[in-house]
């Protein structure tokens, strides 16, 4: 189900018609949440996986906690999946921004199995896996987020 649900919000993508539902909510209970879902995966690979919040983020905050759920699960299922026996990372922080209030940033790292640099610089190409050998090993990658130089990440268009 969450493949197909996957799938319906890419086509809302390119469609333009994404809804973000900006409300009030507890910060750090939507990225825990969504993190702490791979918890038993990565025990079970000899993976520490650690969440930590500087003391800038904020508890409350205006966000689409979906959304946020969403992307937070995408990235760590992904350090989750190409890393064993080391260390998967969530750090959320937060800076003053003129515009926005504050930003909240969210890091996912991990000590998995890396690339080179002639990966990485395919990794930026629309749907493109670094090592089309590693879906052999490591089953397929989720498709729902793009990263983006410089850090982020963006959705691409549904072909």
């Amino acid at each position: 189900m969450a493949i197909v649900n996957d799938v319906l919000d890419l086509s809302k993508i390119e469609a333009g018609k994404v809804e973000i539902k900006s409300e009030a909510s507890v910060l750090r209970a939507a990225i825990e949440g969504a993190a702490k879902i791979f918890a038993i995966r990565a025990s079970e690979k000899n993976t520490r996986l650690e969440i930590a919040f500087d003391r800038t983020t904020p508890e409350h905050a205006i966000f689409d906690a979906v959304r946020v759920r969403q992307c937070v699960g995408n990235l760590v299922s992904n350090a989750v999946k190409f890393t064993v026996g080391g260390d998967v990372r969530v750090f959320v922080s937060a800076s003053p921004s003129a515009s926005a209030g504050e930003i909240v940033s969210v890091r996912v790292s991990d000590t998995g199995i890396g690339m080179d640099g002639s990966a990485q610089a395919r990794l930026f190409q629309m749907f493109s896996q670094a090592d089309a050998s590693i879906e052999r090993v490591y089953g397929p990658a989720p498709f729902l987020l793009e990263p983006k130089r410089g850090g982020g990440a963006t959705a691409p268009p549904f072909a």
